[in-house]
């Protein structure tokens, strides 16, 4: 009787990460990233002014404010722009006198 093969081929799904093949972020140390097209990112602030600067998965980069990254979106990311992926940040909680 001849032996099964089988191949698993793992790519991701409809292409919208960027990096590496197989789901790797390019040196496979990161996760690979959304682009800004899935994300729908634009330059500007969201609905009832939502923006970067205000989410969770923004990295703040620069002093000057100009342009950051983000932990899902490849590229530079500005603190005012918004994407689809938008979670706002909450403020810390406080529980007796320790924030």
């Amino acid at each position: 009787m001849a032996a099964l093969s089988t191949t698993i081929v793992t790519r991701p799904a409809y292409g919208f990460h960027e990096g590496g093949g197989g789901g790797c972020g390019g040196d496979c140390k990161s996760p690979p990233k959304y682009s800004k097209i899935f994300a729908k990112y634009q330059d500007h602030p969201g609905k009832d002014g939502q923006s970067c600067a205000d989410c969770i998965f923004f990295i703040r980069t620069r002093a000057d404010g100009q342009m950051d990254h983000c932990h899902l979106v490849s590229g530079e990311i500005g603190p005012h722009g918004w994407c689809r992926l938008f979670v706002r940040q909450q403020p810390a909680q406080c529980y007796g006198n320790r924030c």
